[in-house]
């Protein structure tokens, strides 16, 4: 059983966590270096805004009745 209060495994882990933390905000900011022209593009209102994903969600929330 690990000991959770063992300062040695509070450190382990928390490198760990540490890490993992980094990894998520690499992807984030490479998914949005991947799109900062759509991003810049809705900003000068060069294309039309869409909401596939708002319109979809908010049916998925009428349906289930839980909103």
């Amino acid at each position: 059983m690990v000991d959770w209060t063992d300062p040695g495994v509070i450190s382990k882990y928390s490198s760990i966590l540490e890490q993992t933390n980094f990894i998520c905000l690499g992807l984030y900011m490479w998914e949005y270096a991947r799109s900062w022209q759509v991003e810049l593009a809705l900003i000068c209102r060069r294309i039309q805004p869409r909401w596939p994903l708002v319109s979809s969600s908010l049916h998925a929330c009428a349906l289930s009745q839980k909103c």
